[in-house]
Formats: structure tokens, sequence, C-alpha cells
């Protein structure tokens, strides 16, 4: 994805930007709370294949479980009746199915209802992957330069049906509803978070949430804080994009169920977005000052400490980049 932001509430041209003043950037992570996937291939690469090996693109479907495909080129000139389908694919709707969209040339613009109600706009260019869930309202428009070449992955056959706003009895809008806006599922490696199984999708939330459980440790008993970062997984597999992760999610695992055997153990999963995270020195826990983020995975034990020279109320114990520990 290469950006995204808060919509105007009225709107000029519906091909131009339509920021806020001033603008209200949105990230990858608020986009995957409400349910959309996003990733970066390479454009000038992904439709290659090497020594007969499957293309970047074959590879995807194969994971993702996508059947089919086809390829749609949006300018005038090229897409039948222009300006009516342009018109048509603008209006407020839902799909009965995910929206797979790849883009292979050209730009435009997918907009995406949050939580509040509000448009969030996102711009899309060459090598951008996005999925938009069953139910969820959105529209697409082209931007001012008018030419979009997409290839649209499938389930099974291909089909587009829309089904415009309002549409709140439909079981798929029900469904979205529910397990994105009014009551989401939240798991880690261990289950459904709790009271000591915390989930920590936004890297901004991280120290006010770790401050709050760092309060009510009990040094004397020696509770323990692991920290598990560990990259976002794919809604479709429901692993992490980060294959060394995967190998270390049921260690991590393991671990912490012996440990919780002798003592309290809080264990706190920080998921991170690939596109944030990748060729990206500024990222917010790499450069964060008591995480330093060498790399993913990472596995930090803190223990509770009642001594005063500890700045943050715990010691690390340990910091590696696997998950085959014991305490």
């Amino acid at each position: 994805m290469t950006e995204a932001w808060l919509m105007n509430d009225v709107l000029t041209d519906q091909r131009d930007e339509n920021r806020r003043t001033p603008n209200a950037p949105v990230t990858l992570e608020e986009l995957a709370e409400i349910g959309i996937f996003t990733r970066k291939l390479n454009p000038e690469t992904m439709l290659q294949s090497v020594d007969g090996q499957p293309n970047e693109v074959d590879r995807l479907m194969a994971l993702m479980g996508y059947k089919n495909r086809d390829e749609v080129c949006c300018a005038p000139g090229k897409l039948c009746d222009y300006e009516k389908k342009l018109e048509m694919f603008f209006r407020e709707h839902i799909h009965e199915d995910e929206e797979i969209r790849l883009i292979a040339a050209g730009s435009g613009y997918f907009d995406f209802r949050n939580a509040a109600d509000e448009w969030i706009r996102v711009l899309v260019t060459p090598g951008d992957f996005i999925i938009v869930p069953a139910g969820m309202y959105h529209r697409f428009t082209m931007d001012t330069s008018n030419f979009t070449h997409a290839i649209r992955l499938f389930s099974d056959q291909p089909k587009w049906v829309a089904i415009d706003r309002p549409c709140e009895d439909n079981s798929y809008r029900a469904d979205y509803v529910k397990n994105f806006i009014t009551h989401p599922v939240r798991s880690t490696v261990l289950g459904p978070v709790s009271e000591d199984n915390i989930l920590v999708s936004f890297p901004t939330r991280f120290d006010g949430i770790t401050r709050d459980l760092i309060r009510g440790l009990s040094a004397e008993k020696k509770d323990l804080i692991v920290l598990y970062f560990t990259g976002t997984p794919n809604p479709k597999t429901g692993q992490s994009w980060c294959p060394d992760c995967v190998e270390s999610d049921p260690l991590v695992k393991s671990s912490v169920e012996e440990a919780r055997k002798k003592r309290r153990v809080v264990f706190v999963e920080c998921t991170v977005e690939r596109g944030s995270y990748m060729k990206n020195p500024e990222y917010l826990y790499r450069k964060h000052p008591f995480v330093a983020l060498p790399s993913i995975p990472t596995l930090m034990i803190l223990e509770a400490t009642e001594d005063d020279d500890e700045e943050h109320g715990v010691t690390v114990l340990t910091k590696q980049t696997n998950g085959n520990s014991s305490w």
C-alpha cells in the first residue's frame, strides 16, 4: 500500500485526493484492524517465472487459496461505458465475497468505512495487493490519471456483484460488523486474549499498555512479563508473514505454558505489520529505547524488581531472536 488518509466529509472531484486539513494519515495497522489486508509486491518481477518456478502472483494465489484470476484495464477507450462504470464503482457497496486486487499498472483510490463510519482513502499503485473483506462498505475510483490496470483474483469463478448501501440486514454485512466492529475476536499464539494474555497491535500503544502491566507485577513473587515480537498473521492461513516466526510460535507457546507452572507470567504479543517494518529504519519498535528491536521474531523476558535503580520496574533476563527458551 502506498498511502492512506481520512477524507474530507465533502468531496470536490472524486478523483482528487480529498484530504483533510491538516492531513490525517491512516496506518497499515489501522487498516488491518478493520479487516483490510495489504501487501506490496515488486511490480517489475511479480509476474516473472524463473527456472520454470511459479511467479510471485502464482505463489500468492496458492498460499491464499485463490483459483482464478483475470485482468481489467480501467481507462477511457479501454473500459466499455467508462463513465457509467466509474459511477457504479463509486457507489458505496459491499460484496458477499472478498474483493482481491493487485495493481499491475496505473493508480487509483479505494475508499473504506472505518468503525466511526468515516471514509479512509487508500492510494493504490503498481505492486499493491489488497483484500477487502466480505460485508465491508467501500468504493473505488480512478485518480486524475484515469488509468488503472488491475489483476482480479477470485476464490472461485470470476464475478463482481455489488450490493449497495444500506444493506444492514445482509448476513455478510452482519458478520463483518460483528467480527470487526462490535465484537472482534483477538488472540495471540497462546489463544484468546485475557488478563495475562495481551495483544498489542499498534506500536504507538506499547508504552501505555506495558507500563500498566508492570505496575501490577509482584517483585516478591518474581512475576515475569514475556514480550514476543512477531509478524502479523495472514487472514487466510492464520500464520505470520514471517517464516521464522511461524517456526518460533509453538516454541514460545510451550515455553510460556511451562513457565506458568512455577510463577505468574504475563504474555504480551506485539504484532509487526510487514509493510510498516520492512526496510524502514524509522519503525517505532526499532527506535524504541527499551525494545530496540533487532529483528523478528524477538523474545524479551522481564522480571519484576524492587530495585530503585531499575528505571522500568523490571530487569531484562534475556533477549533473543528465537522462541526456544526456558526460564
